[in-house]
Formats: structure tokens, sequence, C-alpha cells
């Protein structure tokens, strides 16, 4: 909502801190699927790990992409998004 009041170096150190709360949100709700899906697999579990894997890839992939251009660390964007995507092209490559 005040997004469009930052400027400058606080506009790219906030907007990267967003985009890596994101992605650290997404991948706390994949373990916790993970743990349920281990716990007791189903079709529903599977899906619900799945589908946060995949989130977690995503906004990983955002955030590290958003990171290298803005000339912030990437190390862990990049780690988080091999992590999800089993592959570092599919980071690397944007998709």
């Amino acid at each position: 909502e005040n997004r469009s009041l930052w400027s400058g170096s606080t506009y790219v150190s906030r907007v990267n801190s967003l985009y890596k709360l994101r992605a650290a949100s997404a991948q706390k709700l994949w373990q916790a699927a993970e743990k349920k899906y281990a716990a007791a697999p189903s079709d529903t579990t599977k899906k619900d790990r799945d589908s946060w894997r995949a989130s977690t890839k995503v906004m990983a992939r955002e955030w590290y992409e958003y990171a290298k251009e803005a000339g912030k660390d990437t190390t862990l964007a990049l780690q988080l998004c091999v992590s999800a995507a089993g592959t570092e092209d599919y980071c690397k490559s944007g998709g």
C-alpha cells in the first residue's frame, strides 16, 4: 500500500525483502505439506505438497530474478529455488 512512497535504495531493499518474505512463507507451507503427506499419504496431501512446492519454486525464482536485477545478494534465493525446482537451470533460465 505504501510502496509508491518508497524510492531509491529504500524501494529496492524493501521490495527485495517482500520477495524474500513471500518465498519464505511458501517454503514454510511446503514444509508443512511435506510433513502432512509423510504422516498421511493420500491424493489430497500429495496435491497440497506438490502445489506448495510449485509455489515455492515460482516465488523463489521471482525473488532471485529481482535480487539479480537489483544488484542484491542472490545466494539464498537461488538455493531455495534449486531446492524447490530440483535444478538450477529452471531458476536461472526463468522458466
